[in-house]
């Protein structure tokens, strides 16, 4: 994630720069010049940042279909339901945050809501073969 950042920061960066110099340059042939750099810094900044874009999503599609695993998995330890408590403590994660991941995959068919008699929530697998995961890229 972080190079994602670093590549977004630095070509914006640079298409700033690549900016200015296209700006300011003169109208002789060393302003011309100097305008052909800057439009050239200006394109490589702008394509470096849209490289870190695409990073940053591949990265948490990745991170999102790891979080996916590892709750099924869980799930299948016990029998093919887990708790939400269970699920934050053994993927180290606020119970906020696990409770929104798991939202993500009652919504995509993994896992149904349910509840013990004891009035405890509970999810519970929807099957072994469901097809929860986005591809790899």
């Amino acid at each position: 994630m972080a190079a994602g950042y670093f590549a977004i920061g630095f070509g914006v960066l640079l298409a700033i720069v690549g900016g200015l110099i296209t700006l300011t340059s003169g109208h002789d042939m060393v302003g011309l010049m100097g305008k052909g750099f800057g439009l050239l810094i200006f394109a490589g900044g702008a394509a470096l940042a849209m490289q870190g874009r695409k990073l940053m999503r591949r990265g948490a599609e990745s991170s999102e279909r790891d979080l996916a695993m590892a709750a099924r998995t869980l799930a299948q330890k016990n029998g093919g339901t887990v708790t939400l408590e269970q699920v934050a403590e053994s993927l180290s994660l606020e119970r906020e945050l696990a409770a929104a991941e798991m939202r993500k995959l009652v919504g995509r068919g993994v896992f149904d809501m349910d509840f013990t008699p004891e009035g405890q929530q509970v999810y519970k697998l929807t099957s072994p073969a469901t097809p929860e995961l986005p591809a790899k890229a």
